[in-house]
């Protein structure tokens, strides 16, 4: 009787079984190791959706590896994007879990591609979109070959704050006037405990183009804004054809380009990009050659000077810089916040410097003679 009940109930097993083993077939997919929204193609927008989707976890693949070659993955998991991916994709070594393993994939195979690759979409943000930009503060002057300055970058101000999950942008520049580009992160509302991630790495086959990220680990946004990081820039020490007599000067551009945020949800946040110039002189120029219309903005006392200059405005104050005459910063208050301020100069040696001062009316800049 048993052998006989175990014989009848043989085919029914036997054709649940096809059918959940040919659903697991059918639920079957293809993971490129890095590639974490399957477009195909690695790079900073891949880290937005594997910092999401960070301490979720799902079915781990049979070989768990992250080189970049098609690996099969038994099924999709049951978590999904918004824009419909499996979080399968973000799973790069495939041992069941997002987590930082799969982050470093990311960077491990940045620019890898497959066919087809579906470009990246950054659509173009609405009027009075919230705004990724950068404001010069205390940049030297004049800017020559060799010279090296920074850059504050802001993500809208905290009168306006964003619920921020992640961000990744581009810097686009001259490769032939800008030796190096580098962000450093601030401490500050986006990065204020360890729940984040951040990469920066140049663009493939790109001299030109530093690609940034930062997320979030997890569903979890932070509320704010300000001031993200200063962005580093060198400029080349060689320009002499570029500046091939004294009197020569060129204009350079540097841009925040491709910018995708994300909030609560992965909802996009529309940010307006940004566009920042400067101009680098030639080595034999002279700053008292270079006309500067809001020099008289502030006055400054004595000069020649041996122990302390006397700085005072009709305004507030708010960064007082000297560098030398190569553009290197020696001596830098900010946040001053008065209309007169005292910079001592005694640890200066003897020789010129260009003084350079932030007031509520602009930038001016005066050389100053230390005896």
């Amino acid at each position: 009787m048993l052998l006989s009940m175990n014989n009848s109930l043989y085919p029914w097993l036997l054709g649940i079984m096809i059918l959940v083993f040919g659903q697991s077939l059918g639920a079957q997919i293809t993971v490129y190791p890095g590639d974490a929204n399957d477009n195909g193609i690695v790079n900073n927008i891949d880290v937005l959706y594997v910092g999401y989707s960070f301490g979720t976890t799902g079915p781990s693949r049979v070989f768990t590896d992250s080189e970049f070659e098609p690996q099969e993955a038994p099924a999709a998991w049951s978590n999904i994007f918004p824009d419909g991916t499996s979080y399968a994709h973000a799973d790069a070594n495939g041992d069941g879990l997002v987590g930082t393993q799969d982050l470093l994939a990311v960077y491990k195979n940045y620019g890898e591609a497959h066919p087809p690759v579906i470009p990246d979409d950054f659509p173009e943000p609405p009027e009075g979109a919230a705004r990724l930009y950068m404001e010069e503060d205390s940049q030297p002057f004049p800017l020559t070959p060799g010279s090296e300055f920074s850059i504050p970058l802001y993500l809208n101000d905290p009168d306006h704050p964003l619920d921020v999950n992640g961000l990744a942008f581009s810097f686009e520049y001259d490769a032939e006037v800008i030796k190096e580009v580098r962000l450093e992160w601030l401490p500050g509302w986006f990065n204020s405990d360890s729940s984040w991630y951040g990469l920066q790495v140049p663009f493939p086959g790109s001299s030109s183009q530093l690609d940034i990220v930062a997320t979030r680990f997890g569903n979890d946004p932070v509320r704010g804004g300000g001031i993200l990081g200063r962005l580093h820039i060198i400029i080349e020490d060689d320009l002499i054809e570029l500046l091939p007599a004294p009197t020569d000067s060129i204009k350079v551009l540097i841009g925040v380009k491709f910018i995708r945020g994300v909030g609560k949800d992965f909802d996009p946040i529309p940010l307006e990009g940004d566009e920042h110039y400067f101009t680098v002189y030639h080595p034999d120029a002279r700053p008292n050659k270079l006309k500067n219309p809001k020099n008289n903005i502030f006055n400054v006392y004595p000069n020649p000077v041996r122990h302390q200059l006397n700085i005072e405005a009709r305004k507030n104050i708010h960064s007082a810089v000297i560098s030398d005459l190569l553009g290197r910063i020696l001596l830098r208050e900010t946040q001053i916040a008065s209309t007169k301020f005292q910079l001592p100069v005694n640890d200066l040696p003897p020789g010129l410097y260009l003084l350079r001062v932030q007031t509520g009316e602009g930038i001016g800049t005066r050389v100053v003679l230390v005896e």
